[in-house]
């Protein structure tokens, strides 16, 4: 069973702990609060692991003790025998002590890694501490657990904008940034988080609150992490869990297991007597003996194929239960008693008390047991019918609450990696959360994009409303269209999960967000480049109804087909695009769309620019009102050493084709 969590140090060590904690999040450097932070859990860290030596060393005393008082003063002498049991009586305490005192010197030991991850993080901010894939759906349906949170309005992201935002990029995605979770179902909410942003703005508004406290209480957010570390390399036992959770039913042929618990009392009696009475020279007892271990023989097989059901369901899975009684127990001591982290409060309150799962956890244990032993004491007194009573008499009773609890395990994970990336986002110096409005708008001010270095990254303002409702963006390539779509479609995405983003400000409307920036053809499908961008596409020009605006994102719209059916296609979408209440920004080096965007009053035009310097293009990357007026592809191809020929034929077909 997973031990106390270590509270904080008393006396002089308990002054310097309290300091840091006091920093929280009046602290403008993330980085410094962590040093303070590690300086203080390392000294509480070495008092725990002196105390757990000299709880060792008094366990080893006090056995050895018991050994020497009993063989010195002899079996025989009543002191000698009172001595030895009292030794064995302080021995029992001793390991008691002891394994308390491991378990908080590991949690300490956790404590540090989870320092030292953020620590990783705010120092260089694109590096992947846990996983980036996208993690796979269990096999069997058992093993899914629904939110604690309750379920809400959602927008569920498809394949396209997955790829496009570059969520489960190599070597580093967004959700690869985020993910901060030490459990299977943890780090598919936290999945199913990203993959289906929220869209009602009071929930969203709730979920911020939720993901600042923990940004604001980052000692209580290390203590859970660690708490949720206990159960890494764990994930096989965490879905066998919940599927022996799911799965737990009453005995079968509840008359036979009555019956033989009944029975087993005078049985274990029986044997006892027979093997006394054949240690004196009375063999006859061994014919009783004979007879009553072919009957519980008989009986014991007639149900042992539902005992082994029931208890192979539940063996070997001690470390798991372990670690939930541990994180159970920290959050029930740990999280706030109002807003949604109530609710998981609560949930873990009830499977924390000592009748719940530390009950489990100690019952559980005797499962595991095994060999010839384990076999004669089926045939005495049906050892495996009493451990799966024991283990069903906690399961079933509170399956409800345990499944609720594996729930708010899992909400929990996912929200303390949102909180870890809102955190450790400050120490690039920008971050915000974003103000939410009904009115069909989104603006941002100093947007950069989350999978570039802070501090090195460009920021942009950005604004689309019912006004302007469509944006075409030109300029020349490598200029930062793409990355300005996808800026704002993940910081969309990730204000609408409820965490910060790398801006001074935002303020949006809770969109449906459809993206068209990276279209790929899919054999499967027999579908071909332009064929995928077509039915994409489709999705913003006949959207599904629902009251929230979409933001359709589009870089170089039907660059699949030739170029006359690509400029005639892209202008009747952005001119029926205007006629809808949705918000669209079109990336494109395609001039006519921009003569589209300065007759339409819904519409307006942006661009990159470029200077030509002595050791080529040099981009400030940042957005100017209006159309672009360069063009750098055959200033490219020159720096590239291209033949002059070759530049001379192509820059006649320009003039011939401007003309």
């Amino acid at each position: 069973m997973a031990s106390p969590n270590a509270r904080p140090p008393q006396g002089r060590r308990a002054r310097k702990y309290a300091k840091v904690l006091i920093l929280g999040s009046e602290q403008s450097n993330p980085v410094e609060w962590l040093r303070g932070y590690r300086s203080a859990a390392a000294d509480e860290h070495s008092s725990l692991a002196r105390a757990e030596l000299g709880w060792s060393w008094a366990r080893l005393g006090s056995f050895g003790g018991a050994i020497a008082a009993f063989f010195t003063f002899g079996a025989a002498s009543a002191a000698g025998v009172a001595v030895a049991a009292v030794l064995l009586a302080v021995f029992s305490q001793t390991v008691l002590r002891h394994r308390l005192a491991r378990g908080r010197r590991e949690l300490a030991d956790r404590i540090l890694m989870m320092v030292d991850e953020s620590l990783q993080r705010c120092k260089e901010w694109l590096v992947v501490i846990r996983s980036g894939n996208r993690p796979a759906d269990p096999q069997s349906a058992q093993v899914s657990i629904q939110s604690v949170l309750g379920s809400h309005r959602m927008w569920r992201l498809t394949e396209q904008e997955c790829d496009d935002l570059d969520l489960y990029a190599a070597p580093i995605g967004l959700f690869g940034l985020l993910n901060r979770t030490s459990t299977p179902i943890g780090v598919r909410r936290l999945r199913d988080f990203v993959e289906h942003p929220l869209l009602e703005s009071e929930v969203i508004a709730q979920r911020q609150r939720t993901v600042r406290w923990f940004e604001d209480h980052p000692a209580q957010r290390l203590r859970l992490l660690a708490a949720l570390a206990g159960l890494r390399d764990r994930d096989a036992m965490m879905e066998r869990l919940v599927a022996a959770l799911h799965g737990v039913s009453a005995l079968p042929q509840s008359g036979l297991i009555w019956m033989m618990r009944i029975w087993a009392l005078p049985s274990a009696a029986i044997a006892l007597a027979s093997v006394i009475g054949a240690g004196r020279g009375d063999l006859r007892w061994g014919y009783p003996l004979f007879v009553l271990l072919l009957l519980n023989g008989m009986l014991y097989g007639a149900s042992k194929k539902a005992l082994d059901r029931c208890i192979s369901a539940w063996r070997n899975l001690t470390p798991a239960v372990s670690g939930y009684a541990e994180v159970a127990s920290e959050a029930s001591q740990s999280l706030p008693e109002d807003g949604e982290l109530a609710r998981l409060r609560d949930a873990f309150q009830r499977v924390a008390e000592p009748s719940v799962l530390p009950a489990l956890c100690r019952r559980i244990g005797w499962s595991e047991s095994g060999g010839i032993m384990h076999t004669l004491c089926n045939l005495v007194f049906f050892f495996d019918v009493h451990v799966a009573e024991m283990i069903l008499h906690k399961a079933l009773p509170h399956r409800a609450d345990l499944l609720e609890g594996l729930a708010a395990t899992a909400d929990l994970d996912a929200l303390c990696s949102l909180g870890c990336f809102a955190f450790e986002l400050r120490a690039g110096g920008t971050s915000c959360y974003p103000s939410l409005s009904s009115e069909g708008c989104i603006e941002i001010q100093n947007g950069c994009h989350p999978q570039l270095t802070p501090g090195e990254a460009i920021g942009n303002d950005f604004a689309l409303s019912q006004l302007h409702r469509l944006l075409v963006i030109t300029g020349p390539n490598m200029a930062g269209k793409s990355t300005l779509l996808r800026m704002l479609g993940v910081n969309c995405l990730l204000a609408q999960i409820g965490t910060a983003i790398p801006a001074d400000a935002m303020t949006l409307t809770p969109v449906r967000l459809i993206t068209d920036l990276r279209v790929r053809d899919n054999l499967s499908r027999h579908e071909s480049y332009f064929l995928a961008e077509v039915r994409q596409l489709r999705r913003m020009v006949e959207p599904e109804k629902d009251e929230s605006p979409i933001l359709g994102l589009i870089d170089e719209p039907f660059r699949g087909t030739n170029s006359d059916e690509q400029v005639a296609a892209s202008l009747a979408v952005v001119d029926h695009l205007l006629r809808l209440p949705h918000l669209i920004v079109v990336a494109t080096h395609e001039q006519r769309l921009t003569v589209l965007a300065d007759e339409r009053e819904a519409a307006g035009n942006f661009h990159f620019h470029e200077e030509l310097g002595e050791k080529g293009m040099v981009f400030d990357y940042l957005l100017r009102p209006g159309p672009a007026i360069t063009r750098n592809a055959l200033d490219v191809l020159e720096r590239e050493a291209y033949p002059a020929a070759l530049l001379q034929d192509a820059r006649r077909h320009l003039d011939d084709n401007r003309s």
